[in-house]
């Protein structure tokens, strides 16, 4: 049961982080077509808002590719000494997105639909993997 625990919160926080490249995405290469209306930017704000986006899309980028990365790793040498380094860091980044999740909607209840959507994958993660190690 451990071992499931373990491979679904991993599983999770890798899903988290793929969200974050779409995100990078949208507020990078995507921003004019598609990232600007996503995130409810009107179009004559879109230049002032241009330049926070696209450092929020590296941010996400970062913090996606980080999460993916330590996760695979975890999964794959799941019983290896590299899964004692790869699950902490797996695990900071989930929490840093949930974080941001709880920030989004605290400073506006009506962003409750993107921070789950942000927000919900490395919850359930970061639930599992506690299972996993301390339950």
């Amino acid at each position: 049961m451990e071992a499931a625990l373990w491979f679904i919160g991993l599983a999770l926080i890798t899903l988290a982080g793929l969200l974050h490249l779409v995100f990078f995405l949208l507020e990078t290469m995507l921003w004019d077509r598609l990232g600007r209306r996503t995130f409810g930017v009107r179009a004559e704000d879109s230049d002032a808002v241009r330049v926070w986006a696209l450092n929020q899309g590296w941010y996400n980028l970062f913090l996606g590719v980080g999460a993916i990365a330590a996760s695979i790793a975890g999964l794959f040498w799941w019983n290896s000494i590299l899964a004692v380094i790869a699950a902490p860091i797996a695990a900071f980044t989930a929490f840093c997105m949930l974080g941001a999740a709880v920030v989004l909607v605290a400073s506006n209840p009506r962003m409750l639909r993107g921070a789950l959507i942000q927000g919900l994958a490395p919850l359930l993660g970061l639930v599992a993997l506690g299972l996993a190690t301390f339950g």
